[in-house]
């Protein structure tokens, strides 16, 4: 389709030539002094197609697995993560995935999340 319009259509072997030379460092160093802005979200991926439409008829809900992230807001960087069953609520996640990212970053400053995460425990 982009050959019809005389865009050049590169492969998958020039992608990987090219992101290879990039000098974008992996790590970024954290001063233990300065606070850091942190993103956390979870999402589900489902983990088995077997049984699928017994899924549908009866409405059960089985076979997923729950990924939570923490981000770092200014580098948009993942700094730690959190994999439990369908069954783990996301506020309960909340103090593990923040005591992991305090042995990264040091020191957090505002931690940004959806109401899934909102608890007494959780702003305390």
């Amino acid at each position: 389709m982009l050959g019809e319009w005389g865009a050049k259509i590169i492969s998958y072997k020039q992608i990987y030539r090219r992101q290879k030379e990039l000098n974008k460092p992996l790590e970024v160093k954290y001063s233990k002094d300065k606070p850091v802005d942190i993103a956390i979200d979870s999402t589900g991926i489902k983990a088995f197609n077997r049984g699928e439409w017994i899924r549908q008829k009866w409405a059960v809900m089985k076979g997923w697995v729950k990924l939570h992230i923490t981000c770092d807001i200014t580098n948009h960087i993942i700094i730690s993560v959190q994999v439990t069953d369908e069954h783990e609520a996301d506020g309960k996640e909340f103090c593990r995935l923040v005591d992991g990212t305090k042995d990264t970053v040091g020191k957090i400053g505002r931690v940004f999340s959806d109401s899934a995460y909102d608890s007494r425990a959780n702003f305390n």
